[in-house]
């Protein structure tokens, strides 16, 4: 019998050398900050030590070993993560800060492959909805393929998924309803309607 288990997309050692990067050079936060959000992150404490290193940044506080193991403990994450030697480990573990935005896209590929597996599902069930025009459904489907685009381009030109889909869905069962515009208008209000 085949096994059916899938191991979701994900590039943990890029993630740690993304991490042992930001450790080494506090100039690479700017850079990485561009391209990730914590929910990028295959392993959700990886994402809690960058979510700590983006606070510091947005404080401009520098971000090194003790001010990134300061805000872990303070926001009581820093046993959770895998404490200061998990950290040590980071900085250890990455060959060189030089690559920093390389491991980044590694990252954020990952994650963007397993947005895509997500919102496959959500394809689905919008294809399943036969209650649903199909014109509507399909514009769902292209709109959610385009914000998975932009996601790969970077954490700034995008809302998360989830928040995506709600809106789009949104908008949708107001276009339904006769509630909403139409999601691309003509300039002729008769037109429009149909």
């Amino acid at each position: 019998m085949p096994d059916l288990t899938f191991v979701p997309p994900n590039a943990v050692e890029a993630e740690e050398a993304v991490l042992g990067s930001l450790l080494i050079d506090a100039d690479s936060v700017e850079d990485v900050a561009a391209l990730l959000k914590p929910g990028d992150f295959y392993r959700e404490h990886n994402g809690w030590i960058f979510a700590a290193a983006l606070a510091l940044r947005n404080r401009r506080e520098p971000v090194d070993y003790l001010t990134l193991l300061a805000e872990l403990e303070h926001r009581g994450q820093l046993s959770e993560v895998g404490g200061a030697s998990y950290l040590v480990g980071l900085i250890n573990a990455t060959p060189t800060a030089v690559h920093a935005l390389a491991y980044a896209r590694q990252v954020k590929e990952a994650a963007v492959r397993r947005r895509i597996i997500a919102f496959a599902g959500e394809a689905a069930r919008l294809a399943y909805n036969q209650s649903l025009p199909l014109e509507d459904a399909l514009a769902a489907v292209e709109a959610g393929a385009f914000a998975l685009r932009e996601d790969l381009r970077g954490a700034d030109a995008l809302r998360p998924l989830a928040e995506v889909v709600a809106a789009v869905t949104a908008n949708l069962a107001a276009l339904v309803a006769g509630q909403a515009r139409p999601l691309l208008t003509t300039g002729f209000n008769g037109l429009d309607r149909l």
